[in-house]
């Protein structure tokens, strides 16, 4: 049995679906965070397995260490809280945005 993964990304800058290798990620334009694995976008409260966010100004209540109002990552783009990754003009990276988003993907496989 696949082992399904439910991968949302906040972004204005990708269309829904987005489908990327074996992944199916459902992308949004904006959500206030609940908890570490549900958000609230237009009133439907949504689920996740792993979180993406491009643009830190897209989500409201979001409590992550900051730096320079950019998200702190580790290597893997992952934000203080596990499971939530920052891409893109979120975090401080040099790397082009799909390397970035490749890159939190193969994590997430292996993971």
């Amino acid at each position: 049995m696949e082992n399904f993964k439910q991968i949302i990304l906040i972004s204005k800058d990708y269309s829904n679906p987005l489908t990327i290798g074996d992944y199916e990620i459902y992308v949004i334009d904006s959500a206030v965070i609940i908890d570490t694995n549900s958000l609230k976008h237009n009133n439907e409260t949504l689920y996740f397995d792993y979180l993406i966010i491009d643009d830190l100004t897209l989500v409201s209540n979001l409590k992550i260490r900051l730096e320079h109002k950019k998200a702190l990552t580790n290597y893997y783009l992952e934000t203080s809280i596990e499971r939530i990754f920052a891409i893109g003009k979120a975090n401080n990276s040099n790397r082009d945005i799909s390397e970035e988003l490749e890159s939190v993907l193969e994590y997430i496989q292996e993971g």
